[in-house]
C-alpha cells in the first residue's frame, strides 16, 4: 500500500504571533518570513497549484525560525481537467473574509488572481503591521519611503476587479533584500522562544 511521511514540525501559527500581546515579531524576522512566502507562492503557481486560502493561520512559523505553508485541503489545479475531484465553493467557505478575494467570497472558485489577492493582504499585515483595510488616515502619513513602496506595490494587487490585479514580485524581493540587509545580524531576538515560554507558563498556571 502507498503510503506518505510527513515530518512532525514544532512551532507557532504566524497568526497567533502577529496577534500576539506579548512579542512584536522583529522587523528582520517579518521580512525574512515574507521573503520565503512569495516564494512559496510563485513554486506553487509555477507548478501550476493554487493555494486557495492563503492567510496568517495557515502558516506555520517553526521553534528553528522556518516559515512553512500548509493546508491546501482546497487548493486546485491551474488546469481544471486535472482536478480530480468537484468542490462546491457556495457551500464550502474555508477562507478568511480577511484575507478571501471578492470573488472566492461569492461562491467562486480560486484562482491565481485570488491567490494574488489573499497573498497582498498577508504581506501587508506582515510587513506593514495592519490590515490594509483595517487602518488609519494618520498611519498611510507616517510610514517611511521603504513602507510607502510596500504600500504601493501590495495595492496593486488588491483591486477588486480580478483582472486589474498585478503583483510585481521582483521589485518586491529587491526592496525587501535592501530592507533585510539594513538589519544587522546583532539584532536577531529568538522571539519564538520567547513567546512559547509565555504561553507555556500561562498554562502552567491555568492548570
Amino acid at each position: 500500500q502507498p503510503f506518505l511521511i510527513m515530518p512532525i514540525i514544532k512551532g507557532e501559527l504566524l497568526s497567533l504571533l502577529l496577534d500576539s500581546p506579548f512579542e512584536s515579531i522583529p522587523t528582520a524576522a517579518r521580512l525574512k518570513y515574507a521573503f520565503v512566502l512569495i516564494n512559496c507562492v510563485i513554486h506553487c503557481h509555477k507548478r501550476g497549484v493554487i493555494h486557495g486560502d492563503l492567510k496568517p493561520s495557515n502558516i506555520l512559523i517553526s521553534d528553528t525560525n522556518e516559515l512553512y505553508l500548509f493546508d491546501f485541503s482546497i487548493s486546485r489545479n491551474i488546469n481544471p481537467q486535472k482536478n480530480n475531484f468537484t468542490i462546491n465553493f457556495n457551500q464550502v467557505h474555508a477562507w478568511s473574509s480577511d484575507y478571501a478575494a471578492p470573488e472566492v467570497q461569492q461562491g467562486n472558485a480560486p484562482t491565481i488572481k485570488s491567490d494574488l489577492y489573499s497573498l497582498s493582504i498577508l504581506l501587508y499585515k506582515l510587513l506593514l503591521d495592519t490590515h490594509p483595510y483595517q487602518q488609519k488616515e494618520e498611519t498611510l502619513d507616517s510610514r517611511t519611503k521603504e513602507q510607502q513602496k510596500i504600500h504601493q506595490l501590495l495595492r496593486q494587487a488588491m483591486s477588486p476587479i480580478s483582472a486589474e490585479r498585478h503583483l510585481n514580485f521582483k521589485a518586491l524581493n529587491i526592496l525587501i533584500k535592501e530592507n533585510l540587509k539594513q538589519q544587522t545580524t546583532s539584532k536577531k531576538i529568538p522571539m519564538l522562544q520567547k513567546v512559547s515560554s509565555v504561553f507555556s507558563r500561562n498554562k502552567n498556571v491555568s492548570t
